[in-house]
């Protein structure tokens, strides 16, 4: 007999690092892979470090962030429920505060049956090396730069990217006022 399906609440780093190295394959449902994962990393970005608890940024303003519809966000959020990455501690109205509603206040979690549901990366591809022990030696102090500063540009375009978001969700708050 199996035993009963039992989620752990984590703080938002274990989780986090849980995230990194999940694989969704084909089995999620109309939302792809991708937009699954980036939906539940903002989710978690929302939640307390220390706890992973108190995630509700509301339905909307998921949407706004990520650049989705809300439809998407809804599947997207039954689908990290179904696997035991998320679970409501208090549902609250479809669209939180843009709606005049209440967003569902979830916690984040780790189910114990995580592996029968989707593929893990291995720890060494996801996790970062410690200072000194890169798995290709070959690599010049020149190519790490190289590295770094594409890494910083992806960074600084990202973040241009949710600026831009946030501005133009104030222009619709204005708007609506």
């Amino acid at each position: 007999m199996t035993e009963p399906r039992k989620l752990q609440g984590v703080d938002y780093f274990q989780w986090l690092r849980i995230m990194r190295r999940i694989q969704f394959g084909k089995n999620t449902g109309d939302t792809s892979a991708p937009m699954l994962k980036n939906i539940a990393l903002i989710l978690g970005s929302y939640a307390d470090v220390k706890t992973g608890e108190r995630a509700y940024p509301g339905i909307t303003r998921l949407a706004h962030v990520v650049a989705t519809t809300p439809r998407t966000v809804i599947r997207a959020l039954g689908h990290l429920e179904k696997l035991g990455l998320i679970e409501a501690v208090r549902r609250g109205s479809t669209y939180g505060v843009y709606g005049q509603g209440k967003g569902t206040n979830y916690r984040l979690t780790i189910p114990s049956d995580l592996e029968e549901h989707v593929t893990l990366l291995p720890l060494h591809i996801t996790e970062q090396d410690p200072i000194g022990t890169h798995p290709h030696p070959r690599t010049t102090p020149t190519t790490q730069i190289t590295e770094a500063t594409t890494h910083i540009k992806t960074i600084a375009d990202q973040l241009q990217h949710l600026a831009q978001t946030l501005n133009n969700i104030t222009q619709q708050d204005q708007n609506n006022s």
